[in-house]
């Protein structure tokens, strides 16, 4: 039994037009130092904001090891 190919359907090639590298170079894209590297302006508000976050994020990590 086969089937139709999907309308706009592409497979993935076999050698990526372009190596990680060349796309890390094209992005100018920089290792990540801190998590603060992450942070986007304007997404909390204060430092307390963060504080609350990353104490949130330790709690579910908490819970889940429970």
């Amino acid at each position: 039994m086969s089937t139709a190919p999907v309308d706009g359907y592409r497979p993935i090639p076999l050698k990526p037009d372009r190596t990680v590298e060349e796309l890390i170079r094209e992005k100018g894209a920089k290792p990540i130092e801190s998590i603060e590297d992450f942070l986007e302006p304007g997404v909390f508000s204060s430092d307390e904001g963060v504080d609350e976050f990353n104490a949130a994020v330790r709690e579910w990590r908490n819970a889940s090891l429970a």
